[in-house]
């Protein structure tokens, strides 16, 4: 009779136990929800696709988030982002997410994103002397990405067709606002015929 004894209130305590740990699990289930970090990363970059002042059709951005996904109190959730400095940059950058909970900051997460433009270049078929004329032939067109701001390339053929080369060009380098000049229309020794009227008196 003893030993029932003891074997029953074990067993109630151990009924306890688990009754407690899944009320509990029920708690936090509820209390608690998980924001994934795909959807922190989907929205961090239509943030920033939208906020960088640069072409959309141009614009490449991948955004890291670190560690794992965030857990925050249950409510209404919110996310923020904001980016420190000018809008038109490349490359590496920092921005910050704030996750608000009905309306409070609960945490404060640093991002990074990869920003590359696409450029229209064009670049040398073959290799071109210094003082080349350049044709139609002489070049091709083509797009590359780039985490830099490029200056000085010539992205529009009209700026580049019949102008004379500054340098020699090899084959497949790309062509740059200095390596180009206009071809003067009058050469140096040239003679010149100038012509003036009045009425019907030439």
């Amino acid at each position: 009779m003893i030993r029932f004894y003891k074997y029953s209130f074990l067993t109630i305590s151990l009924l306890i136990l688990v009754l407690a740990w899944t009320g509990v699990n029920r708690s936090w289930a509820i209390t608690y929800q998980v924001i994934d970090k795909m959807e922190i990363r989907e929205q961090a970059e239509a943030y920033l696709v939208g906020k960088l002042d640069w072409a959309k059709d141009r614009l490449n951005v991948r955004v890291e988030v670190p560690g794992k996904d965030i857990v925050v109190p249950h409510g209404e959730v919110n996310l923020q982002y904001r980016l420190p400095g000018g809008t038109r940059r490349v490359g590496r950058i920092p921005f910050i997410l704030m996750v608000k909970v009905d309306g409070a900051i609960r945490k404060k997460v640093r991002l990074f994103a990869n920003i590359s433009i696409a450029y229209n270049i064009y670049r040398a078929r073959h290799s071109l002397p210094r003082g080349h004329i350049v044709k139609s032939g002489d070049v091709e067109m083509a797009q590359i990405q780039s985490d830099r701001i490029l200056r000085n390339v010539v992205s529009d053929r009209k700026n580049i067709m019949g102008y004379q080369l500054m340098r020699n060009v090899g084959e497949g380098e790309k062509l740059l606002t200095h390596m180009v000049k206009k071809v003067p229309v009058v050469k140096r020794g040239d003679r010149i015929l100038l012509v003036a009227q009045k009425g019907n008196i030439k």
